[in-house]
């Protein structure tokens, strides 16, 4: 049967020569193997293909983009000095997009996760949807970096995404693009309760974390939002820990290839730190939260009481750094994996809540859960 699937696979090709006998090419001494085979793929589309690259410098990066992902991380990826510059042109202020983030899922694709009220939640797309299409082309191989150049364009020029919810069932939604913008962190009083939502964690989350517990020393109660928040700077969410666990804790670990030197790097709080230890917390948390957002969750749930309310995180706990290239390409590699204090990997598992949340409920629901979760620490 493998006899007549292979005869019956290469039926349609017509040869002008006898199929030839396999030989390797000849690898020059301490070359790799699979070095030379690119090579002479590289060669023979220059020379004896009928349809060659008609851009090099594209067939080169996909071609990079797919040795990266052959190994199944979904991850690492590379971006070429023109990719770049294309990225950056997205930055003119006559350009927008539809106010939506995405993240990579191994085995699911791309999925959306649409800011509260921006274009792309008012027209119809949900969080945890899966991207198909962009005006009808297939996502499909697309890098997730590469995505903001085929759905940003200019302000008031529509752009149709193709989605499909947890149904299977595909919907074309056609959205506006606008100019939308987002905090970084929101803080704000309920009640007896400091809430405090963090969108994203870069540079300044922490400072601004800080800002709200400053101009809120009193409040015991403490919720903290990171619902629809995809991650960041892993930096930013050990320094927003710092701030609510006792000074030299354990935030979490990277745990590097095996062999390399440091294998493992701790994270931890400073002495200075742990301003607002000893707050009562409640986390809100949902599929979509994710990276540096576990990070957090895991630290003040091991050592700080935590309580979280919601779903399932994402589960991604990989560790990914950029390495820039001479000619002004770009690497992005994943080079570790990271290890919450208790030690326990939660990459492709998540993290559960303690009060868990059916996945269609609103946000009186977390609310009546929070009130339950609060007197469990009373």
């Amino acid at each position: 049967m493998r006899a007549l699937g292979l005869s019956l696979g290469l039926a349609w090709l017509v040869f002008l020569q006898p199929f030839p006998a396999w030989a390797a090419p000849e690898v020059p001494k301490g070359e790799n193997q699979s070095m030379v085979l690119l090579r002479k793929a590289v060669e023979l589309s220059r020379t004896k293909a009928l349809y060659p690259p008609p851009d090099e410098a594209l067939a080169s990066a996909q071609a990079v983009r797919g040795y990266l992902n052959a190994f199944g991380d979904a991850y690492s990826t590379y971006l070429s000095r023109e990719e770049r510059l294309v990225l950056k042109e997205l930055d003119r202020p006559d350009y927008a997009g539809v106010g939506m983030e995405v993240i990579q899922a191994p085995r699911k694709g791309i999925l959306c996760v649409p800011f509260d009220a921006g274009p792309a939640h008012s027209a119809g797309i949900r969080s945890g949807d899966r991207l198909l299409a962009v005006d009808g082309e297939s996502v499909t191989g697309s890098s997730l970096e590469l995505l903001p150049s085929r759905v940003r364009g200019p302000v008031g020029k529509p752009v149709v995404l193709t989605v499909a919810g947890a149904d299977g069932r595909e919907r074309k939604i056609k959205i506006v693009r606008a100019r939308v913008s987002r905090p970084v962190v929101e803080s704000r009083l309920d009640g007896d309760m400091l809430k405090i939502r963090i969108y994203r964690f870069e540079k300044e989350t922490p400072e601004l974390v800080a800002q709200g517990l400053r101009l809120n020393p009193d409040r015991e109660k403490i919720i903290i939002d990171l619902r629809g928040n995809i991650g960041g700077e892993l930096k930013a969410a050990v320094d927003t820990a710092a701030l609510l666990l006792p000074p030299g804790s354990l935030v979490a670990s990277v745990l590097g290839r095996p062999g390399s030197e440091g294998r493992t790097v701790q994270h931890r709080t400073d002495r200075q730190d742990g301003q607002y230890a000893g707050r009562r917390i409640v986390i809100w948390q949902d599929q979509m939260t994710a990276s540096a957002s576990e990070v957090l969750i895991a630290a003040l749930a091991y050592h700080g009481g935590a309580v979280t309310v919601g779903h399932r995180t994402f589960g991604k706990g990989l560790v990914q750094e950029t390495f820039p290239t001479s000619d002004g390409g770009l690497f992005i590699i994943t080079t570790g994996e990271l290890l919450p204090p208790d030690g326990r990997s939660f990459n492709h598992l998540g993290l559960e809540p303690k009060f868990p949340i059916p996945i269609d409920k609103d946000l009186n629901y977390y609310t009546r859960r929070t009130a339950e979760a609060f007197k469990t620490r009373l």
